[in-house]
């Protein structure tokens, strides 16, 4: 995987702090206490059927608890405000104009998009701590 740069470094800052917010975070169904969001990633595991999504509520990131229970991190727009929303989307915009010029449909461009932006902000994460 290519190394971060600065501009999504900066990005995932900004992101990290508000995601730290939501932590500890606990499972609803077993009690499973997730004390920041390393210990989060490397305690649940990706959910097998569901699609990570960007929709009203902001970007959606779904992980199964040990105990085989759903959980999810959003991130809202609503709680964006530190950010500079414009800059961001027009990140994630270039991206996706990117994977559809090489025939990449929509749906599955949005898709690919918050994938790759999960997985290098979770390397973001692991080299931060």
């Amino acid at each position: 995987m290519k190394r971060i740069n600065r501009k999504e470094k900066e990005y995932f800052e900004r992101i990290f702090r508000l995601i730290s917010e939501d932590f500890p975070k606990r499972c609803g169904k077993c009690g499973e206490n997730y004390a920041d969001e390393r210990e989060y990633n490397r305690g649940t595991t990706e959910v097998e059927g569901f699609t990570n999504g960007l929709d009203e509520f902001g970007i959606i990131f779904y992980r199964n608890c040990k105990c085989g229970s759903t959980l999810d991190l959003v991130l809202n727009p609503a709680k964006w405000k530190p950010i500079d929303n414009a800059d961001f989307i027009a990140y994630l915009d270039r991206r996706a104009h990117t994977l559809i010029r090489k025939g990449i449909e929509n749906d599955q461009a949005l898709n690919q998009i918050v994938l790759e932006f999960r997985e290098r902000y979770n390397q973001y994460v692991e080299r931060r701590h």
